[in-house]
Parts: C-alpha cells; sequence; structure tokens
C-alpha cells in the first residue's frame, strides 16, 4: 500500500509544515515527521497543539548514526542557523561553546528502515549545510529513488567556492535521475 510521507528535516518552530499545510491540497493524507535537533525549538513544537498530528524526532539528519554538537543555538535559543557542520560554525563566525549535545541520524538508513520505494515521499531539507552530504549519500546508496519531491535551501552562498561545485554536482545528479530539486525557504513566499 502508498503511503504518503513528508518529511521536514530542519523543522524549526512549524514553519515548513505551515507552509505545506497551505500549498498541498492533499496533505491531510500525509504522515509528516519532524525533525529538529534545537532543542528549545524542538520543545516548542513539542507543545504546540497544531502539530500534535505530526512526528516529532530531537536529533539532526545527516549520512551517519552519531551523537554530536549542534552550534549556535544556547545564546541565541531560536537562531535558525544552528548547525552540525564545523565549517558552518567558522563562516558564521559561531562560538564554539555556543552548543548541545544531540543525536544524529543518518536519513538514508532512516528512509530504507521505515518505508517503501512505492511510498510517495516529499523530503525538505533545510539543514544548515549538512545538505550536502545527505544528497550525496542519498544519491549514492540509491535512497534517492524513495523521492517522489525534493524541496532544498542550499546554504552555498555563504560557503567556500567547493560548495558551490558540490551543489552543481548533486543538482545535475538529481536530474539526470529525474529529480529536480526545488528551492525551499518557509518564511518567505
Amino acid at each position: 500500500m502508498c503511503r504518503k510521507i513528508l518529511l521536514d528535516c530542519g523543522a524549526h518552530l512549524g514553519e515548513s509544515v505551515d507552509k505545506f499545510r497551505t500549498i498541498l491540497p492533499d496533505i491531510n493524507e500525509y504522515k509528516i515527521y519532524m525533525f529538529e535537533p534545537n532543542i528549545f525549538m524542538y520543545d516548542r513544537i513539542s507543545i504546540d497543539p497544531k502539530y500534535n498530528d505530526c512526528i516529532k524526532m530531537r536529533c539532526a539528519v545527516s549520512n551517519k548514526n552519531c551523537s554530536g554538537k549542534l552550534y549556535g543555538c544556547t545564546n541565541y535559543k531560536e537562531n535558525s542557523g544552528a548547525t552540525i557542520e564545523k565549517f558552518k560554525v567558522e563562516c558564521d563566525n559561531m562560538d564554539r561553546e555556543d552548543c548541545i549535545d544531540t543525536e544524529i541520524i543518518n536519513l538514508s538508513e532512516f528512509i530504507k528502515g521505515n518505508f517503501s520505494i512505492d511510498d510517495k515521499i516529499i523530503l525538505k531539507l533545510d539543514i544548515e549545510g549538512s545538505e550536502y552530504d545527505v544528497l550525496e549519500s542519498l544519491i549514492k546508496d540509491g535512497t534517492i529513488t524513495y523521492i517522489s519531491k525534493l524541496y532544498c535551501e542550499f546554504h552555498t552562498k555563504w560557503f567556500k567556492e567547493e560548495f558551490k561545485i558540490r551543489e552543481e554536482n548533486i543538482t545535475k545528479q538529481l536530474i539526470s535521475l529525474g529529480l529536480t530539486p526545488e528551492y525551499w525557504d518557509a518564511l518567505n513566499g
């Protein structure tokens, strides 16, 4: 049986779920997963009745299973730029002491372990620099074929030139597989 799944990676305060509820006419048929590693934001979406029908997971998504540091979220509790990526910490001049411990999950393994290739899966990534590793992993191990629609905010413009090349390569590979990533920004139209 084909299920409809929405994976909201980088849920923040629920803005993406709110936006999907306005742009997807069949959103009530979707099982929604909200991944948010920032404990301060996770706590808010956990108690918000708007998201009672969603599965909320306090973890970061990446291409590996481990625990790690989430930077940029204790001094500015609702900072939308919290990250597990040390290169983003350096680019954003974040305080290395401004961090919490977080669980990090391998998104490929999560998808393969919980869903079928026949499911209709919408994947939204706004994961503050981890999108490169995640998408490269999804492509490399074939999990990308589980994805029906991809929305992504690449953070390339803030990073070194190598990330522009990585984004271009990822985009070319996705398009060759018949999956064109659409730019995502939940806070703006």
